[in-house]
């Protein structure tokens, strides 16, 4: 009887050369194959060309076999070396064995053709199955390579979505630039063509024959304050434009705070007259500051306009201007400028956009209240020069009367300032 380790190196490098790793089929075919014939040598030449060679013997070389072999018959027993081949042809290769001085007999032979088509069954059976490990790989490998460019699909159509969301949101901004500029041009067109009209009426009626000395101060002074209205209008435009290409320069001064508003109040208490309206005025302690004068007395100017447009006839406009302990560190004191008026309600909306530049409120036109929009874009631009912050409020009244909705609107400046 042979070795048993000999068919089951047999075995073992047939599962290595095929890339099998179960190998009980070959190993099955090797423990029957112990039952009938003994072997000192055994090849195998696969189909590639590659030879495997078992229970080895230096006297007996794989090239003195391989040469018998290409030259004999298959079924034909060899002498080599002292040694009996005895080989067949396999659909997968060739089977060679070698028996030291012992001759083949039928029964042999027939044991070894079972042999070979047994052999031959693994080999293919291994090969299949090599076939079958290489094909879940491809196809894992196909599933792996569709469940990437589906989740790259789903990335590309999230991206797609995203990009017509931000472009409908772009399209949609665009179309509120574009109604917002009309309605500038409308109103700056009013604003600028009104008095021109006032001037160009005041004019002719200058040069009627006979004028009286009273008329003719009367339309002096209609000439004057349209002039001057004019002139308001397009410097709040040039500011503006210096004011966001930063040209504007910075220039403190110490300033008398009540001599400078006073003059300013007094004037908003006369034009206040026809509403009824009353002025309340709270000014710090001390007078004297270092501030800017001209950006300071703008700012005023432009935030009790604002409050008087909107101010409920017969109601109190509170300004107050208090010193108030900075936040910061390097600053020992701000101002904090007050201006709180009683009119309609301020949305939330409405104070999403109340500082941008040509934006006015809700039914502002509709209702022929004058102005450009440019009012508190200019307040907030020129509170931005000299470094400090504005926030709009506005409180409902709890008492609301039957076709208006009322609140308390409150307007905070907050300067930034050195000591006085």
């Amino acid at each position: 009887m042979s070795d048993p380790t000999v068919i089951d190196q047999l075995s073992r490098q047939l599962v290595g050369i095929m890339g099998n790793s179960n190998s009980t089929n070959l190993l099955q075919v090797g423990q029957c194959l112990t039952k009938f014939w003994a072997a000192d040598t055994c090849w195998l030449w696969s189909s590639s060309g590659q030879v495997v060679v078992y229970n080895d013997r230096p006297d007996l070389s794989t090239g003195q076999l391989h040469s018998c072999i290409q030259a004999a018959r298959p079924d034909e027993i060899l002498e080599v070396a002292g040694y009996q081949i005895m080989w067949m042809n396999i659909a997968q290769g060739r089977l060679a064995i070698a028996r030291r001085q012992q001759n083949w007999t039928t029964a042999d032979r027939e044991n070894l053709r079972g042999m070979a088509n047994l052999l031959d069954l693994a080999f293919t059976q291994a090969h299949l199955q090599q076939q079958v490990e290489i094909s879940k790989q491809s196809m894992y490998q196909v599933q792996a390579l569709a469940d990437e460019r589906t989740a790259q699909l789903k990335s590309s159509q999230n991206l797609l979505s995203k990009l017509q969301d931000a472009n409908r949101r772009r399209i949609q901004q665009l179309d509120e630039n574009n109604r917002l500029k009309d309605e500038f041009i409308s109103t700056i067109s009013h604003e600028l063509r009104t008095p021109l009209t006032s001037m160009s009426l005041a004019i002719k009626m200058l040069h009627q024959p006979n004028l009286d000395e009273a008329r003719r101060t009367k339309y002096l002074k209609i000439l004057e304050q349209q002039c001057t209205q004019e002139i308001n209008l397009i410097n709040d435009l040039l500011t503006l434009q210096q004011l966001e290409s930063k040209q504007l320069e910075s220039d403190r001064q110490l300033v008398n705070l009540s001599e400078l508003v006073q003059p300013l109040l007094q004037k908003f208490r006369e034009n206040w007259a026809i509403k009824q309206l009353q002025l309340q005025v709270e000014l710090p302690a001390v007078e004297e500051w270092q501030i800017e004068p001209d950006s300071m007395r703008r700012i005023l100017q432009e935030l009790l306009t604002n409050a008087g447009k909107f101010a409920e006839p017969q109601t109190t406009v509170n300004f107050q201007i208090t010193a108030d302990e900075s936040p910061e560190e390097r600053l020992r004191q701000r101002l904090k400028i007050r201006v709180m008026n009683q009119g309609p309600v301020i949305t939330p909306e409405e104070q999403t956009y109340i500082f941008s530049k040509f934006r006015r409120g809700q039914g502002v036109t509709q209702q022929a209240i004058a102005g450009t929009g440019l009012g508190l874009a200019l307040v907030k631009s020129l509170v931005q020069h000299l470094q400090g912050e504005i926030t709009a409020s506005s409180q409902p009244l709890a008492e609301q009367a039957a076709d208006k909705q009322l609140a308390i609107n409150c307007f905070d400046i907050f300067l930034p300032i050195g000591a006085p």
